[in-house]
């Protein structure tokens, strides 16, 4: 099969690749719809050699369909999580991935517990997440009895920020 009557195949299964992604993907936008037929008749263009062009179609379908999972999946993945405003009022958003555990998310937090509570009251918290309750209060020279019910209301504080469960 010469490239001018594969291009000419292409365009003519074109329309019913973007009607089985729209079916079957409806929660993709039209853009990232788009995007996985054009990606999809791209790898059939790269591969178009060694195809069995009597089963394009059938291929054509399967590498969109698997096109359209991995843009579904990378589209719940990324979020955004909105912290608290700073003091002069500007919103700040980071780019979070639900899939991300550790550095990323920590640090998600930690800024927007930073940012919601005064300097004392994060000392407080990140020394007890350190230290633990017993010790911070006897390196600081305080009671215990008195750390307790502040780390608590603090904690308590921090869950009310309504960060997402996987970096609370």
């Amino acid at each position: 099969m010469t490239d001018g009557i594969f291009e000419r195949e292409l365009a003519q299964l074109r329309p019913s690749i973007h009607r089985l992604i729209a079916r079957k993907f409806g929660g993709l936008d039209e853009a990232a719809r788009e995007d996985v037929v054009q990606y999809a008749l791209i790898k059939a263009w790269k591969f178009r050699h060694r195809l069995d062009h009597t089963r394009l179609f059938w291929w054509l379908c399967t590498v969109a369909i698997n096109l359209a999972t991995d843009e579904m999946r990378r589209a719940e993945r990324l979020r955004t999580v909105q912290l608290p405003a700073l003091a002069d009022g500007t919103e700040v958003e980071f780019p979070y991935k639900q899939d991300l555990d550790g550095p990323l998310a920590s640090r998600i937090a930690v800024e927007a517990v930073r940012r919601s509570v005064s300097k004392e009251d994060f000392r407080l918290l990140a020394g007890c997440a350190i230290y633990g309750s017993h010790l911070y209060a006897r390196m600081t020279g305080q009671r215990a009895s008195t750390v307790k019910p502040r780390l608590c209301r603090l904690q308590a504080k921090v869950r009310a920020l309504g960060l997402p469960e996987a970096i609370a």
